[in-house]
């Protein structure tokens, strides 16, 4: 297998976000400056989990990626190194458990590998081929690589990092349901239990309404606490980033339905992510 090939079996937007939230959660403890040698292994280990996820899912749904446009060129690339993959994503798995175990704290790898767990086994062999609510509950992977990455510096408990996970769970349900809305037409080749497919369309567009309300008023807690200069900066961050938000789901609501009138309001939530994710960080860092 080719390296380019490989990438195409090992890399998703899991690894993105499972980089993003781990990083921010990290930097959103108040002891991160004093143990940043701590960060080069939590991002290799998180990285490592990631791919080895990834590549479980893409061996495992074999049956129903063949059937998707989107997905069917994983099919002949994993059929010819099926063998390699498998002891490739066994491997992953085991060098980032030891090396977060060994060189971050037994806290944050548990966190870790619950992510995984999560990931692999509820949502991918269980929730994503019986419930309609499988990204739903699915979300909760998202929200153990925040609490594995604040755990990292320093295991200290506090209500900022069960907010920051709360926030990532959300946030992935709106993600994950907005993408499934425009694969629609690949999903209901399978048999899987997709919101749009198995609700319709109407029916998602109302679910991704509330929950991007959800996911607003989970964005504005963090205000409850941090310092004066957190609230100041992170209130500008929170109004903007959220007022952007709601008119790009009023535009899903108001336009006629198409995978084009959607497009906007996934790329979008992705910045959201990002910015919102390093302001718990960033600004948690400089108002120190």
């Amino acid at each position: 297998m080719k390296a380019n090939e490989f990438l195409k079996i090992s890399n998703s937007s899991v690894t993105f976000i499972v980089f993003i939230v781990t990083v921010s959660g990290f930097f959103a403890n108040p002891s991160s400056l004093l143990h940043l040698l701590k960060l080069i292994p939590l991002v290799v280990s998180g990285y490592l989990l990631s791919m080895a996820a990834v590549v479980f899912n893409n061996i495992y749904d074999r049956d129903i990626d063949g059937k998707m446009s989107r997905t069917e060129f994983r099919i002949p690339l994993i059929n010819a190194s099926s063998t390699w993959l498998k002891y490739f994503a066994v491997t992953s798995f085991t060098a980032g458990t030891v090396i977060i175990f060994l060189l971050v704290n037994y806290v944050s790898a548990a966190f870790l590998v619950l992510g995984f767990i999560s990931y692999t086994f509820l949502y991918t062999m269980v929730l994503k081929r019986k419930t309609s609510l499988n990204i739903v509950i699915g979300g909760i992977a998202g929200s153990f690589a925040a609490l594995s990455g604040w755990m990292a510096p320093s295991v200290v408990l506090g209500v900022l990092p069960v907010l920051i996970a709360v926030f990532v769970f959300a946030w992935m349900s709106l993600h994950f349901l907005v993408f499934s809305l425009i694969h629609n037409d690949d999903y209901m080749k399978t048999e899987l239990p997709m919101l749009p497919a198995k609700k319709g369309i109407s029916t998602a567009i109302k679910v991704i309404s509330l929950n991007g309300g959800i996911v607003l008023v989970i964005s504005v807690l963090p205000l409850l606490t941090g310092t004066r200069y957190f609230f100041d900066v992170y209130l500008w961050v929170a109004a903007v980033m959220g007022a952007i938000l709601v008119l790009y789901i009023l535009q899903l609501n108001v336009k006629e339905f198409s995978t084009g009138s959607v497009r906007p309001l996934l790329g979008y939530s992705v910045v959201y992510l990002v910015v919102m994710m390093f302001s718990f960080g960033i600004i948690g860092v400089l108002g120190r």
